[in-house]
């Protein structure tokens, strides 16, 4: 599986121009606020529009300014966890990860409870998410996401609510859950440390433009 990058888009100060290629890998972006790493991931997501360019995932074109190509977000099989992980606050652990199965019109309770068990929640099934820790809420949001997997996963800031110690566990869980997993994943971070432990393939942006660091 290859995710191809190339689009643009108008921001208030700058025009971001996002150009980057990722395999069964995870690549790191490296930049402080406001530099439009995080737009980057919605605009992959479909979450955001794009004013021009191309995104394909393996064979799949889901955006294509000049073919006037432009996927859902509900079809591009891309999994995004975003930073305050945005769980549902009137759903239970176990209607947040079956909500994903449902909406796809698929009723399977083994599916819901293979990632509750990866994802150590077993007992925490009928809690809501302000009963959860920040940990917890993470792994609800992971388990979300992989209930129906993804072609492409998208990681944005996953630590930055965290504190360190439960910081470093939960790093090394989901290095260990990505390394099985073997598809293209991007993570953002301002954290040298973050990018660092999970990748070797960093990017960063200078200006609205990508630049490869290494």
């Amino acid at each position: 599986m290859k995710l191809v990058v190339d689009i643009h888009r108008k921001l208030e100060l700058f025009s971001l121009h996002a150009k980057l290629e990722c395999k069964n890998e995870i690549i790191g972006i490296m930049a402080g606020s406001g530099s439009g790493k995080s737009m980057s991931l919605k605009c992959i997501a479909g979450i955001e529009h794009v004013d021009s360019g191309f995104i394909q995932i393996g064979n799949r074109i889901i955006y294509d300014s000049n073919k006037k190509i432009n996927v859902k977000v509900q079809d591009r099989k891309v999994g995004y966890l975003f930073q305050n992980f945005a769980l549902f606050e009137n759903m239970t652990v176990y209607q947040n990860i079956e909500c994903v199965l449902l909406a796809h019109k698929i009723k399977d309770e083994n599916r819901v409870q293979e990632e509750i068990k990866r994802f150590k929640l077993e007992g925490l099934e009928n809690r809501y998410p302000r009963q959860l820790s920040g940990g917890q809420k993470q792994r609800v949001a992971l388990a979300r996401i992989f209930v129906y997997p993804p072609d492409v996963l998208l990681l944005d800031e996953p630590f930055s609510s965290l504190d360190r110690d439960l910081k470093k566990e939960l790093m090394k869980d989901l290095k260990v859950q990505l390394e099985k997993w073997n598809k293209p994943t991007i993570l953002v971070s301002h954290d040298k440390e973050e990018i660092k432990y999970f990748t070797k393939k960093i990017y960063t942006i200078k200006e609205g433009q990508y630049e490869k660091v290494y």
